[in-house]
């Protein structure tokens, strides 16, 4: 009786399976003639409207201007004095050249305790430089691009697009004035998400587009944008990264936090802000803001070419030692040091670049090394030597 009890809830549930397989089909039917008719509901323009919002106004651009490096430089430095507010000198050309080389090192993170200017200066350079300023406060719920992009919503067949989307959007628009100057972005507090989660797929696709300037090279221009699905009986729209966008990121160091991969901190320059030695109060203001726009053109006349052989002989020196402790760098490193030292903005100061590169990019490559090991001590000695 209980072998023909079994057999009998076995064919039963197998009925039921097949009933269910039959169902799931039938849904997917509905589904799909709902979205074929929501489709025909909303026209093209109507399904990525909000990608064509632009994030600046025409209106409120001011004119371009093309300063020299130097006085532009002399005179954030000063601005950014007279609001109230202290950054060493060498700080601000260390984030300001870390900008110039984006092409290498596509992301500025500025890390450190809270509290410490890290979202402040990139706000008080744009603003007193003349550069056009997105921020994008991350969230700790971000866990993939479309936090970064949008998606599009298949319940009212429209487009939502987020501000960075609409920016790429804006600058890709060969007519738009904001094309006539660079674009910072701002990431405030990156690290409150996972950025392998939300961040990487952009930032491989910033480091692909080195090769894609040519807007004719279509296969590499394809290659290196993101793309936005815009529902079906529709391509998807390609969105390129464009080079005047410069990212920046501010990492707070606490337990709130998430640390950064290696593969981020690789393709980034990393500026640690310390705590103060000594605590003033300062009358602060903000307001000031540049006449004038800087320049695309200025900004590319600012960026050199690295051409020094003596540079790459101490760089070959420096990966000899790094070897000996399992820790050598590649080509990436290798040019992005390169094109840093090349562009530092002050004639004359080529230690405080190398100060700087060795801070940003040799120093991380050291972590976890134990240092009573006699082979690591010896290494760590003949780089003090070449420091």
């Amino acid at each position: 009786a209980l072998e023909d009890q079994r057999l009998t809830l076995g064919r039963e549930m197998e009925a039921l399976a097949a009933a269910k397989g039959a169902l799931e089909v039938e849904v997917e039917e509905y589904e799909s003639r709902v979205n074929q008719l929501r489709g025909r509901d909303v026209t093209a323009d109507e399904r990525i409207a909000s990608l064509r919002a632009p994030i600046f106004l025409t209106e409120n651009l001011p004119e371009t201007d093309h300063p020299r490096e130097e006085a532009w430089l002399e005179e954030v430095e000063s601005q950014i004095k007279s609001a109230g507010f202290t950054f060493h000198p060498r700080l601000i050309r260390a984030f300001h050249t870390s900008l110039k080389v984006a092409d290498l090192a596509p992301l500025t993170v500025l890390a450190g305790i809270s509290g410490t200017g890290k979202s402040e200066l990139p706000r008080l350079y744009a603003d007193v430089g003349g550069i056009p300023l997105l921020e994008l406060p991350v969230q700790p719920s971000w866990d993939s691009p479309q936090d970064l992009f949008g998606f599009f919503n298949y319940t009212d067949g429209r487009l939502k697009a987020e501000p960075l989307s609409r920016l790429f959007r804006q600058v890709m628009d060969e007519s738009d004035p904001l094309r006539r100057g660079p674009v910072m972005v701002l990431l405030d507090e990156m690290n409150l998400a996972r950025v392998e989660y939300y961040f990487a797929d952009l930032l491989s696709k910033l480091e692909s587009r080195r090769g894609a300037k040519d807007a004719a090279n279509k296969v590499a221009r394809s290659r290196a944008s993101i793309t936005l699905d815009v529902g079906p009986g529709h391509d998807p729209i390609a969105l390129f990264p464009d080079e005047r966008i410069l990212f920046v990121g501010t990492m707070n160091d606490d337990e709130s936090t998430l640390t950064l991969s290696d593969k981020v901190l690789d393709r980034a320059c990393l500026l640690t802000f310390p705590a103060p030695a000594k605590l003033d109060w300062t009358e602060q203001k903000r307001g000031f803001r540049r006449a004038k726009r800087l320049s695309w053109n200025a900004w590319s006349d600012w960026t050199r070419t690295p051409n020094s052989e003596g540079t790459t002989v101490k760089l070959n020196e420096l990966n000899d030692t790094m070897r000996l402790v399992n820790r050598p760098f590649g080509h990436r490193l290798f040019r992005a040091i390169q094109a840093y030292i090349g562009a530092y903005p002050v004639a004359g100061e080529s230690d405080a670049a190398w100060a700087d590169q060795f801070a940003m990019k040799i120093l991380p490559r050291l972590r976890g090394l134990e240092c009573e090991d006699s082979t690591v001590a010896g290494a760590l000695s003949r780089l003090e030597s070449q420091v």
